[in-house]
């Protein structure tokens, strides 16, 4: 550091406001409690995992209608396929899920139909449709 009458050099004032910037992109990080912290990085390493986004919706008087968040959670928490691929299905709002790369979205769309009939979710003459909409 260079002292050239009160001021300090330029370059000092550089690195200084490089590690302030620094110091305060991890701020908010680091004030998180623990169990925040280790949510946000299993968030992160659910990218990996649930990598593709689809739309599920049923058709009821030839309108088609997003899936309710309550089918598709409960075709999620129900292991009833002995299809492993199905473990990497996350519901995350009426319509939408995350599934993972590995799953077949035909055999996905059959078993859930299946499923929702079985709970009488999903009238007899009401079909399902399973498309993919965009890519995390």
């Amino acid at each position: 550091m260079r002292i050239e009458g009160a001021r300090i050099d330029s370059s000092h004032k550089e690195r200084r406001a490089q590690r302030r910037r620094k110091d305060t992109a991890w701020a908010g990080y680091r004030s998180l409690s623990a169990v925040s912290r280790s949510w946000l990085r299993a968030l992160w390493l659910n990218q990996v995992m649930f990598a593709r986004r689809i739309r599920v919706e049923y058709e009821l008087n030839g309108q088609p209608l997003p899936c309710p968040l309550k089918w598709l959670d409960s075709f999620s928490m129900r292991n009833f396929t002995n299809f492993s691929a199905f473990d990497d299905t996350l519901p995350i709002a009426d319509g939408r899920m995350e599934i993972g790369k590995n799953v077949p979205l035909d055999q996905l769309r059959e078993a859930m139909e299946d499923w929702f009939r079985k709970k009488r979710y999903l009238p007899v003459q009401s079909k399902l449709t399973v498309e993919e909409f965009g890519s995390s």
